[in-house]
């Protein structure tokens, strides 16, 4: 493998730990697109597709992607819950 292969599955894993998904597969792309054979971007890039992508680990993380998710949700459901609740106070005319 080339160093410029390996500086590119580098720069691609960065990107996956910071949570820049978009950018990773990019770099991927632009690896396999010179190097289909690639079987360290190929597998990359099919762990990224299927949403596997934080590397293995002795704990288990949550990716950043899919906290944000929950904490948009959660903060949604919360404002939901006052409007009800606000609604349900008033006093009908």
């Amino acid at each position: 493998m080339t160093s410029s292969v390996q500086k590119s599955l580098s720069k691609a894993d960065k990107y996956l730990k910071s949570g820049n998904f978009a950018a990773a597969g990019i770099v991927y792309q632009q690896i396999l697109s010179k190097y289909p054979k690639n079987k360290k971007a190929i597998q990359a890039y099919q762990r990224l597709r299927s949403g596997m992508t934080s590397q293995p680990s002795s704990r288990d993380e949550v990716p950043t992607e899919k906290l944000r998710e929950l904490v948009n949700i959660y903060k949604m459901e919360k404002y939901e819950s006052r409007n009800q609740l606000a609604s349900a106070t008033l006093p009908t005319v």
